[in-house]
């Protein structure tokens, strides 16, 4: 699949691909991959760029709008092309209490081979997470959807811009979340062991960068150290430009070139 103007950096993301292969479930590498699509779609939609696809993102006030739902729409044209079955909204199997008090199924944003063996369930998010309880609610929810449906899993949260505390802190939030939440499931299913899978992917809009890596659940629980080991990276930007990226081996990141 073509990645349009993205390119990787030669010195990251080596571990990331060999990763991936190892896992099961092979339609991590068609996501990883339609992933990377959907940034150079989202990045070419604010410089006026053409295009991979016939799908146009609305002007509003000048502005492109870019948010969970047109990564959405540009996701699903490249399953279609690729022939990979897919479905939108999907309803979870597990009842949750989201709104009022009453439990009820929720809907999971995109599936990828939905009731197969290798079903995939994405979860799309825009904007920026803090570390205060109000604003990591926003995606408290969603990730207790990734633990409880077990099936493997992908986030895609898209940032119109960054500083250079807001991937820090949205993976802090994050991480934690994944790990408070999978110690509660097995406490309360009385299980050992979580053996699924979820791709983690951050595109940067403004900057023109992305970044992704593979989580195996387990890990989180067996390396008390695993959240630390996550977070071991560095990025500097100024207020339109990415100034410098240092990312272990497991993390792929790909840069926008028309950004520079």
């Amino acid at each position: 699949m073509s990645k349009g103007s993205a390119q990787q950096y030669d010195n990251f993301g080596s571990n990331f691909r060999n990763t991936i292969k190892q896992i099961s479930n092979p339609n991590f590498t068609v996501l990883a991959d339609v992933f990377n699509a959907c940034n150079a779609e989202l990045w070419h939609s604010r410089k006026g760029i053409n295009s991979a696809t016939s799908f146009k993102v609305p002007i509003i006030n000048n502005k492109p709008r870019i948010s969970e739902q047109e990564a959405r729409f540009i996701m699903a044209i490249f399953f279609d092309r690729q022939k990979v079955p897919f479905s939108v909204e999907y309803p979870t199997s597990e009842k949750y209490i989201q709104k009022g008090i009453s439990p009820s199924s929720a809907r999971v944003d995109l599936v990828v081979d939905p009731e197969q063996d290798q079903q995939i369930n994405v979860e799309m998010k825009t904007g920026p997470v803090s570390l205060k309880a109000e604003s990591k609610e926003r995606i408290r929810k969603d990730i207790e959807k990734f633990v409880k449906e077990k099936y493997d899993g992908a986030w895609y949260h898209t940032l119109h811009t960054v500083q250079n505390n807001s991937i820090t802190n949205l993976c802090e939030a994050y991480f934690t979340l994944l790990k408070d939440h999978i110690e509660k499931e097995m406490i309360q299913t009385n299980t050992s062991s979580f053996d699924y899978s979820v791709l983690f992917h951050v595109c940067v809009i403004k900057h023109g960068f992305s970044i992704q890596r593979m989580i195996r659940l387990h890990e989180i629980i067996d390396n008390s150290n695993a959240i630390d080991d996550f977070m071991n990276f560095e990025y500097t930007v100024s207020r339109n430009e990415l100034l410098s990226i240092d990312f272990p081996p497991a993390w792929e990141v790909l840069r926008n070139d028309n950004a520079r």
